[in-house]
């Protein structure tokens, strides 16, 4: 059996086609053949049919479609088609799919260019190129479950294109390669790589003249569609086409198929490039000493759902972020406890990897515990993965931080930092090479990181919260018990990590109706408590915050978790800085500025100026702290001076409105009020 995905759906059997006919089994098949060999959910395979609106009956219908499939492939004992817990699997043995066959050429000819075996590359990649029928999944609805998928067939592809061109220019060939590449600059104006290809195979051909014309159009191009100037790499191969830069002679063709110079030349007669000096037919990426790729990111979630326009920024900042040698993308991903801050900046960071060949960095700055990881350590961490052994790092942090600057120089290299606490954290681990980019998550605003591009989270709408439930537990269950799902939803207050553990304990007891968890979930008094799976909480999340939250004394002493605790004695659900000071019989200067730092690493929210609000969820978690910690002796004197601040502005409007105005009883007013 042979199934073949780039270009047009094809099955065979003994080389006799195998129709499968209709879009429904068509996209069925082609989700199963995507992730083959692994289990599919259901609710994947629902969602790559119909999209986010399926029918009533799509579980019944999805069932029919696969026993078609099965007839279609000719498996009627389901043992290549099979069924398991809510979700299908179909099994591919090796050479069964065309997929599996252009990962390993690609991966072998990729590692054959890294070692500067030319001739075995070049074979190689032709090879896997060669499979390629057409677009992949051409005839196949652009559902948004195939979009990622094929935007990553693309992106290798094009890279096999370019190392193996650079292999046949490494083996003399630059008239062929001259020929193919203007057809790849038309169909791909702004890939710099084929340009600067060109630039190179048309110089080395004795017409320099066109060589710079193809920079001159590329440039042009550049300003006009993205407003931004050729890379540094392209800039300097035109430079050196100007002088005519001996280094730029062309190779010699390798009339051995291996690569390496004829038999009867002295091989000490070729002369190597100085090692200051780039070899301009090279790609700009550099290799790692072992040659294996620097994959550090941590998996995407395959049940992300939401933040189209907040991973759309983070996406557009980090490719289309200023260009000029040393100015590099800094995109900061800030926002409170739970709100998939991390989940997020992975998941848009796995969205632009392939574009930064030379390496994904990730380090765990741990911004929220009490003594958060040192520069200098995550440098050390950083540098190891380029083969930089402990024992070569030099001692000081701005040291190890030049390094740092100088190993990733004219690389493309992605670096990840999650859980920062502050810019002086940052600052040391941001490289200077045009080519990199750098992604920050934080509790924090980060505010003084000069050039920071922010995006905000904030709590998930409605719609989005249904369907990352809908997702974890079932769109049967969600669809069974409308109600329960909304009173769900109504106690998570569309904070993410909420909802991920609601349907966590919803999935891990399918006996449960959805109603008996959110007639549980509805007690605020316990609300806290049942959000909670092992080695998950939102309280313990919330928990980083607080025992991160550093003091902010004013004149009278004042802390901000004091404040953070005493302003759930609010009967209101926002409030200003004045109430704030009645309740801590504080001046308000003082207590605007705890507010203020309380927004800062979001256990507030300032919904207008100088009026604040705690999340549901917060408000939970401030209160069990207050009634933990504080005792009748601390609130009641504070509930008091509130009721007679309130007394004094109703009396206050009541004289602003009345000559006779009725006043009312009250007490003494307290000190501070």
């Amino acid at each position: 059996m042979r199934f073949e995905l780039l270009g047009p759906l094809e099955v065979t059997d003994d080389g006799l086609g195998l129709p499968v006919n209709g879009p429904y089994p068509r996209a069925a098949l082609t989700t199963l053949l995507l992730h083959r060999n692994q289990p599919v959910p259901v609710e994947r395979l629902t969602r790559a049919l119909w999209g986010d609106e399926p029918p009533v009956s799509a579980t019944a219908a999805l069932r029919n479609h696969m026993m078609r499939l099965r007839h279609a492939v000719r498996d009627p004992d389901a043992t290549r088609i099979r069924t398991g817990m809510s979700a299908y699997e179909i099994r591919v043995a090796p050479g069964e799919c065309d997929l599996d066959d252009f990962a390993r050429g690609y991966a072998e000819g990729l590692r054959a260019a890294r070692e500067e075996r030319w001739a075995q590359a070049s074979r190689v990649l032709t090879s896997a190129l060669a499979l390629w029928r057409g677009e992949p999944l051409a005839d196949l609805p652009a559902k948004a479950e195939f979009k990622h998928h094929i935007q990553q067939l693309r992106n290798n592809r094009l890279l096999a294109l370019e190392r193996r061109i650079e292999a046949d220019m490494h083996l003399g060939r630059h008239h062929e390669a001259g020929d193919e590449l203007w057809e790849l600059t038309a169909e791909h104006p702004l890939h710099e790589q084929f340009h600067r290809q060109l630039m190179l195979a048309l110089y080395r051909s004795g017409r320099q003249a066109e060589a710079l014309d193809v920079y001159a159009a590329l440039r042009r191009t550049l300003k006009a569609e993205l407003a931004i100037e050729p890379s540094a790499d392209v800039r300097d191969l035109q430079q050196r086409i100007l002088v005519h830069d001996p280094v730029l002679a062309p190779c010699s063709e390798d009339t051995t198929g291996t690569g390496n110079p004829p038999a009867d030349q002295d091989p000490g007669t070729i002369a190597s490039p100085a090692p200051e000096i780039q070899d301009p037919t090279a790609a700009p990426s550099h290799p790692e000493p072992d040659s294996a790729p620097i994959a550090q990111l941590p998996a995407d979630v395959t049940d992300f759902t939401g933040r189209e326009r907040e991973t759309a920024a983070m996406v557009r900042s980090l490719i289309g972020g200023p260009a000029g040698p040393g100015r590099v993308p800094v995109v900061t991903v800030t926002g409170g406890g739970g709100l998939g801050k991390t989940t997020a900046a992975i998941h848009a960071a796995h969205q632009v990897a392939h574009l930064f060949p030379d390496g994904q960095l990730y380090a765990d700055l741990r911004g929220t515990d009490p003594l958060p990881s040192e520069t200098g350590n995550i440098l050390g961490s950083l540098l190891s993965a380029f083969g930089i052994p402990a024992g070569g790092l030099p001692p000081g942090v701005n040291e190890r931080a030049a390094l740092f600057r100088t190993t990733l120089a004219g690389r493309r290299v992605l670096v990840v930092l999650d859980n920062a606490r502050n810019p002086e954290q940052i600052r040391p681990l941001i490289p200077a090479s045009e080519g990199c980019a750098v992604l920050v998550t934080s509790r924090y605003k980060l505010s003084g990181l000069a050039g920071a591009r922010r995006v905000d989270l904030d709590l998930m709408p409605a719609p989005e919260a249904s369907r990352l439930l809908e997702l974890i537990i079932g769109a049967d269950r969600t669809a069974a018990e409308p109600a329960a799902v909304a009173s769900i939803l109504e106690s998570c207050a569309g904070l993410p990590l909420a909802l991920r553990i609601a349907g966590a304990r919803l999935a891990d007891r399918p006996s449960w109706s959805v109603q008996r968890f959110a007639t549980r979930l509805a007690d605020r008094r316990r609300r806290l408590d049942e959000l909670s799976v092992p080695d998950l909480a939102v309280r313990a999340s919330f928990d980083l915050s607080y025992v991160g939250l550093r003091s902010r004394r004013g004149t009278a002493g004042l802390d901000a978790d004091d404040a953070f605790r005493i302003a759930t004695l609010i009967p209101a659900t926002s409030f200003g800085a004045a109430e704030v000071a009645a309740l801590l019989g504080a001046p308000e200067a003082d207590v605007e500025d705890a507010l203020e730092h309380l927004v800062d690493i979001h256990l507030l929210a300032e919904q207008d100026e100088g009026c604040y609000r705690y999340h549901d969820l917060i408000r939970s978690y401030a209160s069990e702290l207050l009634n933990g910690a504080g005792t009748a002796a601390e609130r009641d004197p504070a509930l008091r001076r509130l009721i007679c601040w309130y007394a004094a502005g109703v009396e206050a409007a009541s004289v602003a409105v009345s000559d006779a105005p009725n006043r009312l009883p009250t007490a003494e007013p307290e000190p501070g009020t």
